[in-house]
């Protein structure tokens, strides 16, 4: 499993300083956590749209994602009490863990 956690105050997102091996084919898990400080929103984005987003600036295109794009393809993650932040069970429903 690889990931990583970021947040901005800002909508739209800038793309992250992530490591290498999430962009390239690391296989297994792997994804994106990204918390919109100012409404408290956590989603979660799959590397397979976060791969998309990057070829696209890549090319030219443009170096941010909205926050509609990851509203629309990311997964909402509800903050809880312990754990904070229960992206667990995100990845329990996505990948059959459970």
């Amino acid at each position: 499993m690889d990931f990583e956690a970021k947040e901005t105050n800002h909508s739209p997102k800038k793309f992250p300083r992530i490591p290498n091996c999430t962009y390239e084919n690391c296989g297994g898990v792997s994804f994106v956590l990204i918390r919109f400080a100012k409404t408290e929103d956590i989603y979660l984005l799959e590397r397979t749209h976060l791969l998309k987003f990057w070829e696209r600036m890549l090319i030219g295109g443009r170096k941010s994602i909205k926050k509609e794009e990851i509203q629309q393809l990311g997964h909402y993650i509800s903050l809880g009490m312990s754990p904070r932040i229960v992206y667990i069970r995100v990845i329990d429903s996505l990948y059959n863990l459970k």
